[in-house]
């Protein structure tokens, strides 16, 4: 999809006082023609905010991405790192209700179709190109890359918590998995075998929460949630999140596995210690 970015467009200042880039985009299904980007400071936290708008400039969706404490996070015991630092997305858009998902990661953080509503994903991948630097718009399906699902690798787990539900898709080198950690809330991980455990996002080695990709080889999960309760169904060419009527609706059984590791010494898979980012990338 093309864009055309147009700098120091006259629009009304917002919180910054800024005026946000505009980018015009293609014809498309929610009548948006162009996209207002703004990158903005509030109370110290960063935030993110990509405004669709139609051709009489009102709002049809909006993207907002702030870094900062995110009172949800569950807490972690004993760790050497804030856990509830991470980041808050959302995105509404028009006749749809707000998608939320949340993370302990600030890097660029994977969304799926299935982790928000059908016109918000339309919107994500309208802003992608814009939205680079802080999210992967994760496509389902591509004529180019050959796909496979199945229950999750136990060697991906760890022994506790459980994964409910623990479905996973491949794309060559690169895979995720999607379960639930309670009976409302999807838990997305991803993986590169490309780059492997303990690595930052350009496949460096790292300590503790530098490390992009955790000691059992995930990033840590972006969190998404769901009412009345969540399932997690095998399509084929992907596990997707769907709301459920009642817990347990899996199309996979609940999962536990065997990598021993909670933590990143200098590239190194270890457990505990100090330094360490021991449970950063747990999926609570």
């Amino acid at each position: 999809m093309t864009a055309t970015v147009v700098c120091g467009a006259l629009v009304l200042c917002l919180a910054s006082c800024t005026s946000p880039d505009r980018v015009t985009v293609e014809d498309n299904e929610l009548g948006i023609t162009a996209l207002e980007i703004e990158h903005d400071e509030q109370a110290g936290e960063p935030i993110v905010e990509v405004r669709g708008v139609d051709s009489v400039g009102s709002e049809v969706a909006r993207f907002r991405s702030r870094v900062g404490n995110v009172a949800d996070l569950e807490e972690i015991p004993n760790a050497d790192f804030d856990t509830r630092h991470g980041k808050e997305i959302t995105i509404s858009v028009r006749g749809e209700a707000t998608s939320r998902v949340t993370t302990r990661s600030t890097e660029k953080t994977d969304i799926t179709a299935s982790m928000t509503g059908p016109r918000a994903f339309v919107f994500l991948q309208l802003a992608a190109e814009s939205l680079r630097h802080d999210i992967v718009v994760v496509e389902n399906a591509r004529p180019d890359v050959a796909y496979t699902t199945g229950q999750c690798d136990p060697g991906v787990l760890r022994p506790s918590p459980t994964a409910y539900g623990c479905c996973q898709w491949d794309q060559g080198t690169k895979y995720f998995t999607d379960f639930s950690n309670n009976a409302q809330r999807g838990s997305h991980r991803a993986f590169d075998g490309a780059i492997g455990a303990c690595r930052t996002i350009g496949g460096g080695t790292c300590s503790g929460t530098v490390c992009v990709y955790g000691p059992c080889g995930a990033k840590p999960p972006a969190f998404s949630s769901f009412s009345p309760y969540v399932k997690v169904v095998d399509i084929g060419s992907s596990c997707q999140f769907q709301t459920a009527s009642a817990p347990g609706q899996n199309s996979w059984g609940d999962g536990t596995g065997y990598c021993p590791y909670t933590g990143c010494i200098n590239g190194v898979p270890v457990t505990g210690g100090a330094g360490s980012g021991s449970g950063y990338w747990e999926y609570y």
